[in-house]
């Protein structure tokens, strides 16, 4: 699966999807519950990778992002970058992936404490 959002490609291989499968356990027992849990983990590994390459698309470089396994990669071309910037790419996604699953568990929480 491919697309491209906010400029950057993005390429989903088949063994994420396999593994989310397992992961989730909704092939054995599909219900609301593993689907939300499927869609947390997908936004967050999104939102993760997001992180590094929007900041390298910021510094110039022309980043993908590859989801496949269990994770994920944002690749770029930093030859024309200095180590300090490298270095920011490297980091820049702790603060957007902690804000994003700050928001992601309080709501997963609110979603699991009701009974459905």
């Amino acid at each position: 699966m491919n697309f491209r959002f906010l400029t950057i490609p993005v390429h989903i291989h088949p063994t994420f999807w396999i593994l989310m499968l397992f992961f989730t356990g909704i092939y054995r027992d599909f219900s609301i519950e593993s689907v939300i849990v499927g869609l947390v983990l997908f936004l967050s590994l999104i939102v993760h990778e997001y992180g590094h390459a929007l900041t390298a698309l910021y510094f110039g470089a022309q980043p993908t992002i590859t989801l496949e396994g269990l994770g994920g990669k944002a690749q770029y071309n930093g030859a024309r970058m200095t180590s300090q910037q490298q270095l920011w790419i490297t980091i820049k996604d702790s603060k957007t992936t902690r804000n994003f699953n700050r928001r992601q568990d309080h709501q997963l929480k609110k979603i699991l404490s009701t009974d459905i």
